[in-house]
């Protein structure tokens, strides 16, 4: 039976200095995206085993559609954010935050929305389990007095979800892919310790089947900890079974779970 750790479960970080003692944990995502992860991680006790199975790159071929689409964010109802990439990734081409003023944020996260509080943007609506699915239930249908008109900046691997579901509401979503996830080499030597690792992070479908790639297996014998029940049903969808699910898609919602998994060990 795995683990369904929320936001609302508190760990004390700082009273239990070594908590993961012994504990080897493979980090999947990119170093430069996980610093603060594996520094908490390593606080505690951890051994990290960085081995990343995606790489996040920005689309420069679309740079001139982002551009021009971020002169008339004035005429969108709603910019929808389901990343923190996603929103890195657009506002390097927002000239002016104050073009969102007449624009409502919606975001999926806590990542996400701390990575619009860096651009001094704060969203309308964040759902409270962090899943296209319950963003489309708690987003309105279009009123009288709406445009109509949705922007979605994403990745080129995004799930349809949201623009099928918002369609099916009334809106035009205008899609924009501003980074695509690729799978990046990694050495022999990376790859054989993240083989013995105790406890292994997945945090997107895309880290799954690229591991699964890399180290050429379909077994993993590491106690496997995902972020988000997407992530979890695609380990579940390889025949893999997650022990511990954090639902909140944070640095300390996925350190809580990665704790709740080793202390049954």
């Amino acid at each position: 039976m795995e683990d369904i750790v929320g936001s609302k479960q508190k760990t004390s970080f700082n009273n239990e200095q070594y908590l993961l003692s012994h504990c080897r944990v493979v980090v999947t995502r990119p170093e430069k995206q996980s610093r603060s992860l594996i520094e908490k991680l390593e606080q505690i006790g951890a051994q990290v085993i960085i081995a990343p199975t995606i790489e996040v790159v920005p689309i420069r071929e679309n740079s001139a559609f982002i551009a021009q689409i971020c002169q008339s964010i004035s005429d969108y109802d709603w910019v929808i954010f389901t990343s923190a990439n996603a929103v890195d990734y657009f506002m390097e081409f927002v000239e002016d935050v104050d073009s969102f003023s007449s624009t409502k944020i919606a975001c999926i996260g806590s990542a996400t929305s701390k990575a619009l509080n860096r651009y001094n943007l704060m969203a309308d609506l964040i759902p409270k389990n962090f899943v296209a699915e319950d963003l489309l239930e708690s987003f309105p249908f279009v009123a009288a007095q709406d445009k109509g008109k949705i922007l979605f900046p994403r990745s080129a691997q995004a799930r349809d979800v949201l623009p099928k579901g918002l369609k099916a509401k009334g809106w035009h979503v205008q899609g924009v892919d501003v980074y695509r996830v690729v799978k990046p080499q990694l050495s022999k030597e990376v790859l054989d310790r993240a083989q013995v690792g105790d406890v292994i992070t997945f945090t997107s479908p895309s880290s799954v089947d690229n591991y699964l790639e890399l180290t050429n297996t379909k077994q993993i014998t590491a106690s496997i900890v995902c972020i988000g029940s997407v992530t979890a049903e695609h380990v579940r969808s390889k025949g893999l079974k997650p022990a511990a699910v954090a639902q909140d898609h944070s640095v300390e919602g996925l350190i809580e779970a990665i704790c709740s998994t080793w202390k049954q060990k």
